[in-house]
């Protein structure tokens, strides 16, 4: 993939992706119409309503947040996916943190800095790349539309910003500096 991506381009991807986990929903809602209108099966509407009920939870999964801050500090690193803090840990190289993104949250995942000493890795969790190496802060590189855990790892020379329990927010929530 040598093509530049623009954030038009980044949706499309997600729309698409999202039309292609709701196609069994919205089928099951056709066949529940389809069974309740030419035969006299009973249950044919809950069928339906069940299609319907898969559908907005298929919906609520790809949910992403399209307005982000334009304002970077260069210096800093921001969460790459909405989520909890799990845990943090030091070594003597570097700092980890551990991010748990429930499964209605926000699925985007953005860059977390322009550093290219920052890791990011995923535990769990269905991801879809977009890019996989950016340069560009809060830029979205792809999505993971169910609970995932990341880790994003940084060289000691960052202070950490952000307590085990804090919610943070994907490309908003700074997570750690530079001293």
């Amino acid at each position: 993939m040598n093509e530049e991506f623009t954030p038009i381009s980044f949706l499309m991807l997600v729309q698409k992706a999202k039309l292609r986990a709701a196609a069994a929903p919205i089928l099951l809602v056709l066949i529940g119409l389809g069974l309740s209108v030419y035969t006299p099966f009973l249950y044919a509407k809950y069928i339906s309503l069940f299609g319907l009920l898969l559908y907005f939870i298929t919906i609520s999964r790809f949910r992403i947040r399209k307005r982000i801050s334009s304002e970077i500090e260069m210096q800093t690193v921001y969460s790459p996916i909405n989520g909890t803090i799990s845990d943090t840990y030091e070594n003597d190289a570097k700092i980890t943190i551990t991010i748990r993104k429930g499964f209605f949250q926000p699925a985007e995942i953005r860059c977390p800095s322009a550093d290219k000493n920052v890791e990011v890795s995923f535990e769990k969790g269905k991801i879809t790349w977009f890019e996989r190496s950016t340069a560009q802060p809060k830029k979205m590189n792809g999505i993971v539309p169910v609970s995932a855990i990341c880790k994003c790892s940084f060289p000691k020379e960052y202070k950490l910003q952000v307590q085990k329990g804090n919610k943070v927010v994907a490309g908003e929530s700074k997570i750690a500096a530079k001293v």
